[in-house]
C-alpha cells in the first residue's frame, strides 16, 4: 500500500511472520521507492517500506541536497520501532549519516554499492553531468547485469533525467567520512567484485571506520547486485539481522 509520513512517500508491504524487525529502503540517485522492490519477495518475513527521497517519486518536497536526504530518512523511522535501514548507492551514504546520529529506533544497517564518499567518480562522465549530459553506455556498464530482466525492470523505474543529474551533483562531492567513527549499530556492508562506480575500496573504508561492520564483496557483480542477485543478498541480510 502506498502511504505518506511527515512529507514522504512510501510503499508498504507488511510481513507475513512474527518478525518485530522493520526494513526501511533507501534507494540511490535518481532512483525513487520502486527501484529496490524486487527485494522484498525475498524477505516478505518483514515489514519492508520502500521511500521516495524528498524530489523523487511522489515526494512533494522538491529539496535536493545530501541534507534533505538525511534528514527526511531520520525524520521517517523516529517512530518506527527496530528498524533496520538499507541504503543502495547514494542511499546507503544517506544511510551512513543516519546512523550516525544516535536515533534509537535504528538497530541496524546494510550499505549495498556504496560509500561515505566518491572521490573517483569518472571526470569525462562527472564533465557531461555538469554540462546537463548522461552518458547513458557509460553508466549502464557501471550497472552492469544487463541481461537479467528484474534489473531490466528495476532501470525502467529511473527518475526524469534532470533529477539523475541532480544527484550525481550530489555524488561528486558528498562526504560523510566524518561521522564513521560515531556509528555504533552493527553494519554490514555487500558490494560487487567488479564494481567501476562505488569502488570496491569505498566499502572497505567504511568496514575500517566502523567498528562493528562485516564486509562482503561478492565476485563477478557490479552496481546492480542486490537486483541481480537478491536471492543471496536478502540471505546475507537475513543472516545479519538474525
Amino acid at each position: 500500500m502506498i502511504l505518506s509520513k511527515k512529507g514522504i512517500v512510501y510503499e508498504l508491504f507488511e510481513g507475513n511472520g512474527s518478525r518485530k524487525e522493520n526494513l526501511v529502503f533507501v534507494h540511490g540517485s535518481g532512483c525513487n521507492k520502486k527501484f529496490l522492490q524486487a527485494m522484498q519477495n525475498c524477505l516478505q518475513e518483514f515489514n519492508c517500506f520502500f521511500i521516495d527521497l524528498p524530489g523523487h517519486g511522489e515526494s512533494k518536497n522538491r529539496s535536493y541536497s545530501k541534507d534533505s536526504y538525511v534528514d527526511a530518512v531520520c525524520n521517517f523511522v523516529r517512530d518506527i520501532d527496530n528498524v533496520v535501514l538499507i541504503g543502495h548507492s547514494l542511499g546507503g551514504t544517506i544511510v551512513l549519516e543516519a546512523s550516525s546520529k544516535n536515533i534509537d529506533t535504528i538497530k541496524k544497517a546494510i550499505i549495498l554499492n556504496s560509500g561515505a564518499a566518491f572521490p573517483k567518480l569518472n571526470k569525462e562522465f562527472a564533465t557531461k553531468i555538469h554540462k546537463g549530459i548522461i552518458d547513458f553506455d557509460y553508466f549502464l556498464k557501471c550497472l552492469g547485469h544487463s541481461d537479467n530482466k528484474q534489473v531490466q525492470e528495476a532501470i525502467d523505474t529511473f527518475e526524469a533525467e534532470e533529477i539523475i543529474i541532480k544527484d550525481f551533483i550530489i555524488d561528486e562531492s558528498i562526504d560523510v567520512t566524518f561521522c564513521l567513527k560515531n556509528i555504533d549499530i552493527p553494519i554490514l556492508i555487500v558490494t560487487g567484485g567488479d564494481e567501476i562506480l562505488t569502488l570496491v575500496e569505498y566499502s572497505q573504508l567504511i568496514n575500517q571506520e566502523v567498528k562493528n561492520s562485516k564486509l562482503v564483496v561478492v565476485p563477478n557483480s557490479r552496481h546492480m547486485l542486490p537486483i541481480a542477485k537478491r536471492e543471496y543478498v536478502c540471505d546475507l541480510i537475513k543472516e545479519f539481522i538474525n
